[in-house]
């Protein structure tokens, strides 16, 4: 998944590509234009990945601007999401943002989860509970002011935790 801004019709996509041999790593992929699941378009069984960000700008010359990429990668195949085998909380996205954060949250199962948002003085400052999906899922923030926050997320014995930041809006 990627996270991006683009005035007008300025886009961002994606090409992968995977190997068991980093020298060789073969042909690169069709541009993907949205994030997911990469079944069918890379080879199971493979040890190497990369990718590469395809930026076109808009028609009046304006430019996007990548802020995060996150990939979710299990060697193993693609031949669907892959659940973690133990709670999984990754890196909040986009780090800093500007009001709204996304927790991508990984289950082993079906599970009731807890996220809490802390500043930096520890003060609880958003929370969120519902069950979840094994799997990937995501939940999202907004509304926040700028400074440093602590995301902590919660399911059943498991806890993790990421800190990030929030700056103030773009002008």
């Amino acid at each position: 998944m990627w996270s991006w801004e683009a005035p007008g019709s300025a886009k961002v996509g994606f090409q992968v590509r995977s190997s068991v041999d980093p020298s060789s790593m073969g042909a690169w992929s069709d541009t993907l234009w949205t994030p997911g699941n990469l079944y069918g378009i890379l080879e199971d069984g493979t040890d190497y990945f990369q990718y590469r960000a395809i930026l076109v700008p808009g028609g009046s010359g304006t430019s996007p601007v990548l802020k995060d990429v996150t990939v979710v990668w299990d060697a193993g195949g693609t031949g669907g999401p892959v659940a973690p085998s133990s709670l999984v909380l990754l890196p909040v996205s986009p780090n800093p943002c500007t009001g709204a954060a996304e927790l991508v949250v990984g289950l082993p199962g079906d599970a009731s989860v807890e996220a809490v948002l802390f500043d930096i003085a520890g003060r609880r400052v958003w929370s969120y509970a519902n069950p979840q999906q094994r799997g990937w899922n995501s939940i999202v923030t907004d509304g926040l002011i700028p400074g440093v926050y602590f995301a902590v997320v919660r399911s059943g014995d498991e806890e993790a935790s990421q800190r990030f930041s929030v700056i103030s809006a773009r002008r």
